[in-house]
């Protein structure tokens, strides 16, 4: 009896010993981890139209799977809205933005502890209690110009009303100005239609017969997403006689 009594003093001190999981400073095996994330961390170049997806080391609970849990933020901070799916495995998170991500700018994937396991375990970041985060950039396209009207080199009536210059892409009408979209020696109005994704330089008065032009967008002039063509645009046509 004494032998017993003993054993069982020895196992309660030993118990005793082991402190329990804390998960700052330390790792529990047992706990869920963040295995991979995609885009990668530091990513660049990425597809606006790309989906985000998590995946752990071990299945989590689908419960824990929340806007607050998982969530993608901009530059400005504010979350982006999509919708949040876990693979049949519990093992992969996805996150499909409801509209394109903005060309450019810089995204950053949160996982916070609030994601846990079947078994309640939450998520072990690095031992700690901080969020996970991992940030990704999104492509920026220059955007071109399709087409101008007249075009290079064409010879047009000097009874010509308007110069259309057609993007390749939504523009930022607000960079489209007499200093940006030029015709040479002559005065006019512009403005944008977003549908046709055409500027319009709408002529002040005729054009002289038998004389070179010159129309200039400079390359200043950005798409929707803050963009610059980067280079500028010079086409050259010229007048009839009357």
């Amino acid at each position: 009896m004494k032998i017993i009594a003993c054993s069982i003093v020895t196992l309660l001190l030993v118990v005793a010993c082991v402190p329990p999981y804390s998960p700052t400073g330390e790792k529990d095996p047992a706990a869920p981890q963040v295995a991979t994330v995609t885009p990668s961390d530091g990513a660049a170049s990425v597809p606006p139209g790309t989906v985000v997806s998590v995946t752990f080391t071990v299945a989590i609970d689908a419960t824990t799977l929340t806007p607050y849990s998982l969530r993608l933020k901009g530059e400005d901070g504010h979350a982006v809205t999509g919708a949040l799916t876990l693979s049949d495995d519990g093992l992969t998170a996805s996150l499909v933005p409801t509209v394109p991500l903005s060309e450019g700018k810089t995204y950053s994937v949160e996982v916070t502890r609030q994601i846990r396991d079947d078994n309640g375990i939450p998520l072990d970041i690095d031992g700690t209690d901080s969020l996970f985060i991992s940030t990704f950039s999104i492509l920026a396209t220059p955007p071109t110009v399709v087409s101008v009207t007249p075009a290079d080199e064409a010879t047009v009536a000097p009874d010509l009303t308007a110069i259309a210059v057609t993007f390749s892409e939504a523009m930022d009408p607000a960079t489209i100005t007499p200093a940006t979209f030029l015709l040479s020696d002559m005065q006019g109005t512009i403005s944008y239609d977003p549908k046709t994704l055409t500027a319009r330089f709408d002529i002040e008065g005729p054009l002289t017969p038998k004389r070179d032009y010159t129309i200039f967008i400079a390359g200043t002039v950005t798409d929707a997403a803050g963009i610059p063509m980067g280079e500028e645009i010079i086409v050259r046509f010229t007048t009839t006689e009357e």
